[in-house]
C-alpha cells in the first residue's frame, strides 16, 4: 500500500541576505551580515568569519550536470529555495504536507555563532534566527506545512533551557543542536551537560534533532574519492555515542530525530553496542540497563532516505520509529521524484507501515500533522 502524503523532517532553510541585520541592535550590524559580493560570491560575514552558500544547497530541480560545490551568488539562486511561498507548492505537487527545516546560516545546530569570541553577539544571532523562523519562514507558508525548528545557545545549557520553554509557547517543535560538541570546545554529550536542556525539552515536549553524520571537522577525512565511505564511519560512532553515553541512560524525557542516520547503520551499530555491553559492563562499571537497543527504541527516531535494503531489514526486524527525510532542496533531495521512490519502496507494505514511516512516525514526536486536503489540492491554493 503507497501513502498519500509525506512528513519531511529534513529540509533546509535558505535564509534572506538581511536575516541577522534586520533584526540585532545597531551596534552589531556591521559584524552580523551578508557582505557585498566578493570574488564573484556573496558571503556572509560574521566578526572575522566568511561563510557561503554553497551549490549542493539547492540542487532540487537541477540537472545532475549542473550540480556542483561552487558557491552561489543570491541572483542565481532558484526561488523556489529561498521564497517559502514558491516552496510550498514544489513540495505540496510532490505529495509533501508537512516539511521540518534546519537553518543554513547558522550551520547545524548553531555551531558557526558557538565559535563567536564575543558571546553577546552570538546570543542576539540566534535570536535574529530564531525570530526569522517563527515570524517569517514558517508563517509565510500553507498553514501547518512549515514546523518551525531553532537553534538555542550550545554554550549555554540553563540559556537553552529556557529559551526552549519560551519558544514552545510560540509554536516551536524541535531544536537543533550540533552532534560533535568537543569539536567546538564544549563538553561531549556523555557528559550531564546536557541535563538542564533535556529535562526542558521534555517539560516543553520539545524534540531534539541532530544532524548526525556531521562533526566531521574533528576527523582527518581522505581525499573526496574516499569521503563518502568516511561519513559511514562517522555517523555510527555518531549514533553510538548517543546510545552508550550518559546523557541518553538518565531518566529524562528526550526525543532525539536523527536525519541521515540510515536504517542499515543503526541496525548494526544498536547489535554491536548490545554485545560489548553484555560482556563487558561489569568490569567496566557502567549500567547495562537499558541496553543501547532499548535507548533507541525510546529516545530515538531514525531519518529515512532512499534505502530499500535498510528498508526490509526494518520489516523484518520491527525496530525503532523511522522518519522519511526529503532533504529539499539540497542535493540528496529525492524531489521531483519522491513520489515514485515513495511509491515503489512502499508497494508490499502493509497500511500500518505506509502510514507510519512517510508522516505518522514524524507527527508523533513533532506534534505536527500533516494538511489532510489531497496535496494537488493543496498546490492549488498556495499557487
Amino acid at each position: 500500500m503507497t501513502p498519500d502524503k509525506l512528513f519531511s523532517a529534513d529540509d533546509r532553510i535558505i535564509e534572506k541576505p538581511m536575516v541577522c541585520q534586520d533584526r540585532v541592535a545597531a551596534r552589531f550590524q556591521g559584524r552580523a551580515r551578508q557582505v557585498g559580493e566578493e570574488g564573484g560570491c556573496d558571503p556572509w560575514g560574521y566578526e572575522e568569519q566568511r561563510s557561503l552558500t554553497i551549490g549542493l544547497s539547492e540542487m532540487a530541480r537541477a540537472p545532475m550536470e549542473e550540480r556542483d560545490r561552487e558557491p552561489l551568488r543570491r541572483p542565481d539562486m532558484r526561488r523556489f529555495c529561498c521564497d517559502t511561498g514558491a516552496r510550498v507548492n514544489d513540495m505540496l505537487s510532490n505529495g509533501t504536507a508537512a516539511s521540518l527545516c534546519f537553518a543554513s546560516v547558522p550551520k547545524f545546530g548553531g555551531s558557526l555563532f558557538a565559535t563567536f569570541k564575543d558571546r553577546t553577539l552570538a546570543v542576539a544571532c540566534v535570536t535574529a534566527c530564531k525570530g526569522f523562523v517563527l515570524d517569517e519562514w514558517c508563517p509565510a507558508g500553507a498553514a501547518d506545512l512549515c514546523l518551525p525548528m531553532i537553534i538555542v545557545h550550545p554554550w549555554d545549557q540553563d540559556a537553552s533551557a529556557c529559551e526552549t520553554g519560551h519558544c514552545a509557547h510560540c509554536s516551536a517543535r524541535a531544536i537543533t543542536l550540533p552532534n560533535n560538541s568537543p569539536t567546538l570546545g564544549l563538553p561531549s554529550l556523555c557528559s550531564d551537560h546536557r541535563d538542564p536542556l533535556s529535562r526542558a525539552c521534555g517539560a516543553a515536549d520539545i524534540t531534539i534533532r541532530m544532524h548526525i553524520e556531521l562533526g566531521a571537522e574533528g576527523w582527518d577525512l581522505p581525499p573526496r574519492s574516499l569521503e563518502f565511505s568516511e561519513w559511514l564511519v562517522i555517523a555510527i560512532t555518531a549514533s553510538l555515542t548517543l546510545m552508550v553515553g550518559q546523557g541518553c541512560r538518565k531518566p529524562l524525557a528526550r526525543k532525539i530525530v536523527s536525519p541521515e542516520d540510515g536504517i542499515d547503520r543503526r541496525l548494526s551499530a544498536r547489535e554491536r553496542a548490545d554485545h560489548q555491553f553484555k560482556h563487558h559492563s561489569l568490569w567496566a562499571e557502567i549500567t547495562s540497563d537499558p541496553l543501547p537497543s532499548e535507548i533507541c527504541r525510546r529516545n530515538f527516531w531514525v531519518g529515512l532516505v532512499e534505502e530499500p535494503v535498510g528498508f526490509g531489514r526494518w520489516r523484518d526486524n520491527a525496530i525503532d520509529p523511522i522518519v522519511r527525510q526529503i532533504n529539499y532542496p539540497h542535493v540528496k533531495t529525492s524531489w521531483s521524484h519522491t513520489r515514485q521512490v515513495v511509491d515503489a519502496m512502499f508497494r508490499s507494505a502493509s497500511k500500518v507501515e505506509a502510514d507510519a514511516i512517510p508522516f505518522g512516525s514524524a507527527e508523533t514526536p513533532l506534534r505536527g500533522r500533516c494538511v489532510e486536503a489531497p496535496f494537488w489540492a493543496r498546490a492549488l491554493e498556495v499557487a
